[in-house]
């Protein structure tokens, strides 16, 4: 069995992505309460509205956690460098919440920033893997 204990910041992240994306879930779904959408229809594509923002900023983050949670668990198996690892996981968090805000917020660039941040914390995850496989 591996023992994953090293990655303990890994498995948070993973934990507070999932409390994330419930959070997203409501903040949606009461955006759509509270203008009477009708559930099941489409969302007009409209940026100054909170409840496009809010479905996008949902739909973004269903796009990008499987990649995070391929990444999170094959890391760990393959024992990629924990500290590195650990710090990309929770960047990777940190940044998904600051993307949100940003997005609920209606600041675009910030977002876009954040957005770009937060795959870099992908991308970093992917070297750890890398660098266990070729090293």
């Amino acid at each position: 069995m591996v023992d994953i204990s090293s990655y303990a910041l890994t498995v948070w992240s993973m934990g507070a992505m999932a409390a994330l994306m419930l959070v997203q879930a409501l903040v949606a779904d009461f955006a759509g309460i509270r203008v009477a959408h009708k559930p099941g229809s489409p969302v007009q594509a409209d940026p100054e509205s909170f409840l496009f923002r809010a479905t996008r900023t949902q739909a973004n983050t269903n796009e990008t956690i499987a990649v995070f949670i391929l990444l999170a668990i094959v890391g760990m198996l393959a024992g990629a460098a924990p500290v590195w690892f650990n710090y990309a996981a929770l960047g990777f968090v940190v940044t998904r919440l600051v993307y949100a805000t940003a997005y609920y917020a209606n600041w675009p660039l910030f977002r876009s920033i954040t957005f770009g941040i937060s795959l870099a914390m992908l991308a970093a995850m992917l070297l750890a893997c890398i660098r266990v496989w070729l090293f």
